[in-house]
């Protein structure tokens, strides 16, 4: 903990209303806003905390609200398709065109090919 917190910490342990200090240790406010609220009188804290954590409720229902209607309104995204699906529609064409993709190796687990969006695009031109 930097200096300056621990002087903050030690100030609000002496000052602080104990819910606010409470709130503080939980991580339900930060040990800064907690420390500035510890000026004020305990019924001016008290008050603090109650909007503070009121308005953060309030925010995180609106958040899964929407999330849950822009979810509902959008499409689901098309399927991903494999590198074997995207090898046998190519296996009928000229691979000419495929020599203008440059392809990189990383070190990483797993089997993933990423491609970019205009070598997709330049992969589905050529399935017509």
């Amino acid at each position: 903990m930097a200096t300056g917190n621990v002087t903050k910490y030690e100030q609000l342990m002496k000052t602080a209303h104990p819910k606010v200090q409470r709130a503080a240790q939980a991580g339900e406010i930060s040990l800064h806003r907690a420390w500035q609220w510890s000026h004020l009188s305990a019924e001016t804290q008290l008050k603090e905390l109650e909007t503070c954590l009121s308005q953060r409720g309030a925010k995180k229902a609106i958040r899964r609200l929407i999330r849950g209607h822009v979810a509902k309104r959008s499409p689901s995204p098309p399927p991903r398709p494999s590198l074997g699906d995207i090898l046998r529609r190519l296996s009928t064409h000229e691979f000419g065109e495929l020599d203008s993709i440059s392809v990189g190796v990383i070190k990483g687990a797993g089997r993933f090919v990423f491609l970019t969006e205009e070598a997709l695009r330049m992969l589905r031109s050529l399935e017509n």
